[in-house]
């Protein structure tokens, strides 16, 4: 793992993106909660959806808590000993969370009279800044989450695994009735295109026109890694 970082951080490809999206995304969350404030003020539509409308509403919030991060931090650890992959995660992360702040103001919704507040206490100290927040609707934060940890996951039985997990928590955050059905399954389409998207190299190809990467047989780092092949190559 230590290899893969020295190797890395030597790239200048990645030496260019490491910093970029940690500090958009670290100044992204920094002013979520002014951001979410103006989201709760405005005045949204109400949506019918039969789903929502045939379950019975239950507080499932210390489930859900668990499916999410406990996946989190499962795919965090596996994305640590890959650097290429985790700095794709971020570009993921980054461009799905501007999507999601872009969609939730230009798509007002009122959440389903049937809601069951959603208790995520990290969350709400760092992100909501402690204030309760019902109309962050279109589309879900914590499926888009869920959907990144899936991606991001190399082996296949834990891969699985969590398939089954974000199928359980899509469910779940419908029975609260924390999230429309239309939320839900944006997510996991969203998520999927973002991820497409930042596989693009689209930030930093201009500057990287003469780098060339090789990899022998056997893996082993030779040049230049792009963020693409890289992926390929493990």
């Amino acid at each position: 793992m230590l290899q893969r970082w020295k190797e890395a951080l030597n790239n200048k490809q990645f030496q260019l993106e490491l910093p970029t999206f940690s500090i958009i995304c670290f100044v992204m969350l920094y002013y979520s909660p002014e951001w979410m404030t103006i989201v709760e003020n405005q005045k949204g539509d109400l949506l019918y959806d039969p789903i929502l409308d045939a379950l019975k509403p239950v507080d499932f919030s210390s489930t859900i808590m668990s499916l999410i991060y406990g996946s989190l931090f499962i795919s965090l650890g596996f994305l640590l000993t890959n650097p290429m992959q985790f700095m794709l995660s971020v570009k993921t992360f980054y461009i799905v969370v501007t999507l999601r702040y872009l969609l939730i103001y230009l798509i007002p919704l009122e959440p389903h009279p049937d809601i069951i507040l959603l208790k995520d206490p990290f969350l709400a100290m760092i992100v909501y800044d402690s204030m309760p927040i019902t109309k962050d609707l279109f589309f879900s934060g914590h499926m888009f989450t869920m959907v990144m940890a899936c991606i991001f996951m190399p082996y296949k039985p834990l891969k699985y695994i969590l398939i089954l997990a974000a199928i359980a928590l899509g469910t779940l955050l419908m029975v609260q009735h924390v999230h429309y059905s239309y939320d839900v399954f944006a997510a996991v389409i969203i998520t999927w295109g973002g991820y497409r998207i930042a596989q693009l190299n689209w930030l930093v190809k201009p500057f990287m026109q003469n780098s060339q990467t090789q990899f022998s047989k056997e893996n082993k780092y030779e040049g230049k890694m792009s963020m693409t092949e890289s992926r390929k190559a493990l």
